[in-house]
């Protein structure tokens, strides 16, 4: 309870505090009755209100730092304009009203209801029209997924599905913002209204890969005919931000400028949202790089010629760290991929503080253009099922509430992990849970209820307000970790310090301490032990011959598991 008040009093004294910067210091009084009111008028503010207010005045608080627009996703975007629009129109009113000393009582806790109204119509309204019908019309996009010098639509870097099924659009400089909607998906929709030519009701979701539209959304053929039944045309559409379906898709860095150890010029692709910061590591040097155009983002690496990986952070906050080159420079139209989601290699970084962890030698000095895969299979971590005790437990993922769940990582939530149905409350969620031999976990939110039967499990989980996410299943392995080579400031090994292939660990993010980390080990039949960075990387290690060496690194710590059969 007291933790709930602390962000209930943190989110308004936020809202006060901007209204106030928003309104002038002369408003204060009346901004502090305002919400005071609306507090007074219940006994508890909706967690939905606050959640909204926190998000989009801490981004505006960002935003008066100095931090670029740029680097915040157009969705926040949309948020704080909607939000604190309405909540401002309310307030220079009652504000105007004050001074004039003819302020209604009538006006006084109307600030959280205008929150909510504005929060349920984050749908923008715009106008679409057709772009092109031509298969080729990506090529020369100002994003650059279909370089034309990289091989245009046969490029790396034009593998979204989006790309392959023509569901894409330029769109106007506002939505485009200086390239950082690059990437981003939106969910267009045509209600049947009066337009300039006949269509028929319609919704798709559709990325952005271009610029420079008179309206809106500017859309390929295709596109413009799923949403409007029509072929030509200009349509009125509501549009709002949604996560990407990249699923059966690997995110992609494409290098369009290589050759050259002292620059270069990368687009990133395939992503469940546009990228908003980019970070590229050689050896123990870290570059931050800077948007070119488009999604294309560069750096000058001072003749930098180490084992070369990426940090990329997405406007959802996600940050997906992977390994791409052995050495660098790499020529132009190299390209590299995410093996299995975020981190799952090693990369060359004890400087900084991305999600990745280290490995100090270069293997070879290939110009490979894409990272060696795992070849584990995440369905031989769990034991088979005659050998599963007959007694489950439920365990909360990350600390269980606030979290929804996903499968590898947190930007994995296939429809087909789960079965959905309706529960009253997250008991009632567990039952429906615990008749089922199948099922090993749940989300609860409100009265949805997620009935998970993935079978390697709930591996990881996502920030939601509002949400619950357990684990179902058998009690963890007896047993204890020893510390290797003391445990503290080391690195996991296999048969020696240089040996460290991606497939002897899988990587779970967002892992809040080394005793969680430890827990997730043993949940899994074949762990032999773990790394852990202290940022929330862990390493799940399975190799067979288990952990045999490590090496000296600061910030981390690597355990071996010993079971009791094995004392």
């Amino acid at each position: 309870m007291a933790k709930a008040r602390g962000s209930r009093d943190q989110a308004v004294n936020l809202l006060k505090e901007h209204l106030t910067c928003r309104l002038g210091s002369d408003c204060k009084a009346l901004i502090d009755a305002e919400v005071e009111g609306r507090l007074q008028g219940r006994s508890k503010l909706e967690r939905e209100d606050l959640d909204a207010i926190e998000r989009a005045v801490t981004l505006a608080r960002r935003q008066r730092r100095g931090k670029e627009a740029k680097g915040l996703s157009r969705h926040a975007l949309v948020t704080i304009s909607v939000l604190l629009t309405s909540l401002c129109a309310v307030a220079s009113d009652a504000c105007a009203q004050a001074k004039n000393e003819t302020c209604p009582s009538r006006t006084a806790g109307t600030f959280m209801l205008q929150a909510r109204h504005a929060r349920s119509k984050l749908h923008s309204a715009g106008l679409m029209t057709m772009w092109a019908d031509s298969p080729t019309t990506i090529v020369g996009g100002s994003c650059e997924y279909a370089n034309a010098a990289n091989g245009g639509l046969s490029s790396p870097a034009a593998s979204s599905p989006y790309i392959s099924s023509q569901s894409y659009c330029a769109v106007d400089s506002a939505l485009y913002s200086s390239g950082a909607a690059c990437g981003s998906c939106w969910r267009v929709a045509y209600d049947g209204s009066p337009a300039t030519d006949p269509g028929l009701p319609g919704s798709l979701v559709v990325q952005v890969v271009d610029s420079g539209s008179a309206k809106a959304f500017d859309c390929h053929l295709t596109a413009f005919k799923a949403i409007t039944g029509a072929s030509t045309g200009v349509f009125p559409i509501t549009y709002e931000p949604v996560e990407c379906d990249v699923e059966g898709t690997l995110p992609v860095a494409t290098v369009l400028d290589g050759g050259n150890a002292w620059y270069t010029k990368v687009v990133f692709s395939n992503f469940v949202a546009a990228v908003t910061e980019v970070e590229l590591l050689l050896g123990t040097s870290v570059f931050a790089m800077t948007r070119v155009s488009g999604a294309t983002w560069s750096a000058s690496t001072a003749g930098n010629s180490d084992a070369a990986s990426f940090s990329v952070t997405l406007s959802t906050g996600v940050i997906i760290s992977f390994h791409c080159f052995d050495s660098w420079p790499v020529p132009t139209g190299s390209s590299c991929t995410v093996a299995s989601g975020p981190s799952t290699s090693k990369t060359t970084a004890s400087t900084t503080s991305t999600t990745s962890t280290t490995s100090t030698t270069s293997t070879t000095s290939t110009t490979s253009t894409t990272s060696t895969p795992s070849t584990t299979a995440l369905t031989s971590t769990s034991p088979p099922q005659t050998s599963l005790p007959p007694v489950k437990e439920w365990r909360p993922v990350d600390g269980g509430e606030g979290r929804a769940c996903r499968g590898r990582w947190s930007g994995d939530n296939s429809a087909s992990y789960y079965t959905v149905t309706r529960a009253q409350s997250l008991e009632a969620c567990k039952t429906a849970c615990e008749s089922r031999e199948d099922c090993v976990g749940v989300e609860f939110s409100g009265s949805r209820c997620e009935i998970w039967t993935r079978s390697e499990g709930i591996q990881s989980s996502t920030a939601l307000p509002n949400f619950w996410c357990l684990r179902f299943a058998s009690p963890p392995r007896a047993g204890c970790f020893e510390p290797v080579d003391g445990g503290l400031s080391r690195a996991c090994r296999g048969a020696s310090p240089a040996d460290n292939s991606a497939a002897y660990y899988r990587v779970l993010g967002g892992i809040r301490s080394l005793g969680q980390c430890q827990e997730e080990c043993q949940q899994v039949a074949d762990c032999k032990g773990v790394e852990y960075d202290g940022r929330g990387r862990c390493e799940i290690w399975t190799r067979p011959m288990g952990i045999q060496a490590g090496i000296v690194l600061s910030g981390f710590s690597c355990w071996r598991f010993v079971g009791q059969m094995e004392s």
